[in-house]
Formats: structure tokens, sequence, C-alpha cells
């Protein structure tokens, strides 16, 4: 299961590796270090910043694009769209790039941030830094090698030591008059430390071992690694989005406008000149049959967020000359007004304006051929849109040409169709309001928001981690179940036990290969057709294990029955134990 669990994380590593490589290498990811305050707070000098290419690019989103004007590559956010280009503008900028940028200038998305992570990266391209980095490594490797060489040789210098030793001991035993000693079967494992082994036996042992299959252990090794795969994949998802922000700061535009809208109207005589016997706007007003003036303001201000709109409202006239005398005549006084609209109503007086040019005229000495009268709506917008204060001033002027007996609309009336129809001005504007817009993880075509992957894929590992624990256990014990798929049982003939040898059953193979250890020995194994048999020799007794039903009993052999033939696997394992000529 290591082996599965080491497969799996070299996997996800690998393909993290890819997802991650450097486009300087051929990779798709580009590693960018932050130089400047343009979108403080959130970056500062120093910061890596990392990007990836996107399908597609929206309002609000921090890209890299490549300046031609600056001749750099520049990280700002996409405030929207014109003649095909983004436009651009830093967080802390109150203005937006001049020169935009086209789509195929822009290299990727922000997907995040390492605080200081570039002064980082700067030092670690340093030449010094660079070969302290292969020195380490290199010993590090060397150690790692070290160590493993050393342990193969200690462990080989156990096994060949003890054959050695094992050989003197035999050899010495035999020399005492030990009986020679015997045991069934063929040698299945060979125990750290064995006795009675020529050098170099063990290891022709190990290498002709065959693997015996098991289907039930071959499917549960490959669910456990589809396991295993699923809990560090989930894992490392999980573990992704928590590393990357759930959302991102930025600022959306939130549009306010205000409309002043001025009309006037007179009441004269019905006749030919005024059938209907009204004046309205845009009809001359002849002074002879409309002595006064009427005029009506009309203001209405909103937003498109939560806004507060209030000011000053003034009407006004203003009598002029074409020598440049002009005098102004209040119509409403300067008012303080709070809401988003108001209506102001006056009436100018036509009859006294004539009078009014001749004194001048008389009084300066200068003829005056023709004037002009004015009439202005002055606001002054104070308040706030979105939480951003706002204020903005706005004018809606109503100007005629006059003379002794007409006046004559020469205001442009924009958008007017009929008579009637109002002048109006119209002012838009907008402020920009913080936001916070949820991220998005892109893994291929597949688009999931970080914040619902901080949750199910961390709870999907933690559900499978139980799956994976039983399929483990489940391999664990086909492998330590007799004739399951162990790689170290091999196969031989039946062999009959030698009568006079005392035979001590245990209760599992686990006590017998602890026997094994304790004395040294290999684990002997044979097979007659369903029934196993383990033992273990210690040259005095014999320790078996049968996994199947009760112990078969052993044969006696009688009189009539002919001399056993020799025994071909005690000869294996006498032959073993001889020790080696020098």
């Amino acid at each position: 299961m290591r082996r599965a669990l080491l497969t799996a994380v070299l996997l996800l590593a690998v393909a993290g590796a890819c997802w991650l490589w450097p486009a300087t290498l051929g990779g798709r990811t580009t590693y960018l270090v932050t130089q400047g305050t343009s979108m403080a707070p959130r970056f500062r000098s120093g910061d890596l910043a990392v990007v990836r290419p996107a399908s597609h690019y929206a309002v609000g989103d921090v890209v890299a694009y490549r300046s031609n004007l600056l001749r750099a590559v520049v990280l700002h956010r996409i405030e929207g769209m014109r003649d095909g280009r983004y436009q651009l503008q830093g967080d802390r900028n109150t203005w937006r790039d001049p020169d935009g940028a086209a789509p195929d200038q822009i290299i990727g998305r922000l997907l995040g941030r390492v605080p200081q992570g570039g002064r980082w990266l700067v030092a670690a391209r340093r030449p010094g830094v660079v070969v302290l980095g292969v020195a380490v490594a290199a010993l590090a490797t060397a150690g790692v090698r070290a160590g493993v060489g050393s342990s193969s040789r200690s462990g080989g210098s156990r096994r060949g030591g003890s054959r050695g030793g094992g050989s003197r001991r035999g050899g010495s035993q035999r020399g005492r008059g030990a009986a020679p000693r015997r045991g069934p079967a063929h040698a299945t494992r060979a125990v750290p430390g064995g006795r009675g082994r020529r050098p170099g036996a063990a290891w022709r042992v190990a290498r002709e071992r065959p693997a015996t299959p098991d289907g039930t252990a071959s499917a549960s090794a490959v669910l456990a690694t589809v396991a295993a795969c699923a809990v560090v994949g989930f894992g490392c998802l999980g573990t992704l989005a928590w590393v990357l922000p759930a959302s991102r700061a930025g600022t959306a535009p939130v549009g306010w406008s205000q409309r002043a809208s001025i009309t006037y109207t007179a009441s004269a005589r019905p006749g030919t000149a005024y059938p209907s016997g009204r004046v309205v706007t845009g009809d001359p007003v002849f002074l002879a049959l409309s002595p006064a003036l009427d005029v009506a303001v009309e203001y209405r201000a909103g937003a498109d967020g939560a806004h507060r709109f209030g000011g000053t409202r003034a009407l006004s006239a203003t009598l002029g000359t074409a020598n440049g005398w002009s005098s102004d005549v209040p119509l409403v006084p300067a008012a303080a007004f709070d809401g988003d609209g108001f209506v102001v109503r006056a009436r100018v007086d036509l009859s006294r304006i004539p009078a009014t040019v001749r004194d001048v005229a008389a009084t300066t000495g200068v003829p005056v051929t023709g004037w002009t009268l004015t009439v202005r709506a002055d606001v002054r917008l104070v308040g706030a849109v979105a939480g951003q204060p706002v204020a903005q001033p706005l004018a809606a002027v109503l100007a005629f040409d006059m003379d002794d007996h007409q006046l004559r609309l020469t205001s442009a009336r924009e958008g007017a169709r009929t008579a009637g129809d109002p002048v109006v001005v119209r002012w838009d504007g907008s402020v920009r309001r913080p936001t916070t817009t949820p991220t998005t993880l892109e893994l291929g075509p597949l688009r999931a928001p970080t914040a619902s992957l901080r949750r199910w894929p961390l709870a999907a590992g933690v559900a499978l981690l139980p799956a994976w624990a039983l399929l483990a256990a489940r391999i664990r014990r086909a492998r330590r179940r007799p004739g399951g798929a162990d790689p170290d049982l091999l196969r031989t003939a039946p062999v009959d036990l030698l009568p006079g040898r005392t035979v001590l059953d245990v209760e599992s193979l686990a006590e017998l290969t602890r026997v094994a250890q304790r004395y040294e020995r290999f684990v002997l194994h044979s097979r007659d057709g369903d029934q196993d048999c383990y033992l273990v020799d210690d040259g005095t007794l014999l320790y078996r294990y049968l996994p199947r039903t009760s112990p078969p009993v052993p044969r006696p052999r009688r009189p009539q029955d002919p001399p056993p033939a020799p025994d071909r696997v005690q000869a294996f394992v006498d032959n073993l134990r001889r020790p080696t000529p020098p």
C-alpha cells in the first residue's frame, strides 16, 4: 500500500509540476515580481504574482499584459472594453492606462500572490545561492546513497556472517557428533542470520521465488491505488483551495446621473399668431401679445446604487447688449434642497425690458440695436453614491435674442421633436465602490468557485480514507493468507516426515515466523493436494503450522513397507549447511 500511495503522490506531484511549469521553460504559468504601488494595498513591491492564461477575461479580473507604451509587463485590473481593447487601471490609480491592451497582449489572469515571494525568487537566482543549493542537493543525494548502500551491505554482512558462522558452528556440531539435521520441504524465505547456509545460497533462492498472483489481492490493490490517488487528489485540491484566496478585492463602477429640463410658457390672446392662446417652448414670443414669460425648471438625480443627494439651486435672468453690458435679475434666490429632485417656477416681466434697454442707451450715449435675454438655472449637487462622495454642478439655460417686438429662442433643443419639448441638459458619472468577487479555480475545461472547493474535496478525501484502509487491510490479509498472494512461497513436491522427529504444531503462521526469527532459520514449505505445510527446523524440533483443518497424522511405516526413498529436499538442506571450502 505504501507503494500505491507513493505512486499516487508521485503522479499528482508530476501533474502539479506540469501545471505550474514556468512559461520560460515551455509551460503556461508566468511568475512576475511586482514593482510600484499602482495595485496597493493588495500588492507591494517584491510580491510574487502567479499568472496563467484563461479562455476569457471579464471586468474586474487582474491581468498581466505587455504595454507597448511602457515597454514592460503591467499588472492591472480590467475596467471595461472599448473598440476591441481592454481598458485597464491600477487599484490605486485615479486614471486608466492610456494605451489599453489588445487581446493578444494579455499574458494571463492573476492566479495567486506570494507576499514578498519575488524577493526570495530574485535572491535564489544569485550565483552563490545556486552553487550552495547544488552543493546541498549533492550532499543530500550522497548521504541517501551512502545510507542505502550501508544498509544493504550491513544486511548482506549479517546474512553472510551468519551463514559463515553457521557453517563453523555446524562443523563443530558435527565434530561433537551431533546428528545431521533433517527437515522437510523447500526453503521459502531467507530469515536474517540464518545458520548453516552456504554464502550466496539464500540469494539464489530469493531470485528464484516466483510470484503467485491472487485475484482478490490484485483487484484490491487496483482499488486501493485508485482510492489512494483519489484521497491524495482531493487533499491536494482542498489544500490548493485553502491556499488560494476565496475572493478577490476590487472595485466596480456605480453609475449616477442628473438631469435638468427648462421650459417656458406664456398666455396670449387667441388669434392668428396663437390659435390656442398659449405660447410654449420653442415658439417666438411677441411682446405685444404676451407681456410676461413663465419659466419652469425640473431637476432629477438618480444612481444605480445606494445614494444620498442634496445641494443648492437658483434661477436668474440676465439681460445683455452687444457692446458687453449686462444686468442680472434674480428670479429664484439660491436655496438648499434635499432629495433626488425639485421643481422651481418663476415669471419674467417682458414689458419692462425695452424701456430698460432704452434707458441704458440714453445714459451711455451708445445706441443699442439688439439685446439678449438669458434665463439660467444653476444647480450644485453634493451627496454620496455607494458610500463615495460626489459633487457636480449643472446649469440649464434658455437663451433668447430680443428686440422691441419679440423674443426668439436660440438655445439648442437636442432631441426636441415638437413644440413644447423642453431644453434638457444631462450629466452622467460614476464612482468606484469596493467589491469582493469570488475566485474560481480552473482545471482544464472545468471551473468551480474556490470557496466551494474548500469543503467537499477534503470531506471526500476523509470519506475515502476508511475505504482505503479497508482495502489495505484486505490486501494484507490476502498476502498473509497461506497459499495467497505472498510472493515468497515456492511450491514443491510433498515430502513425508521421517520418523523419530518431534513435531510441535503452532497456532498461526505469525507464531511460526517468530520461531524462525528466534532460531535464525528458514521457513520451509511443502504442499500435498490442498494441504499446505510450513515447518521450521531448529536442529532438534520441527515447528509446524497447518493452515487448513486439523493437522494430518503422519502415517507410520509398516514393516512390510519398502525403505523410504532418498529425501532430496533433506539433501538440499544439508547441502546448504555444508561449509564452503576455502
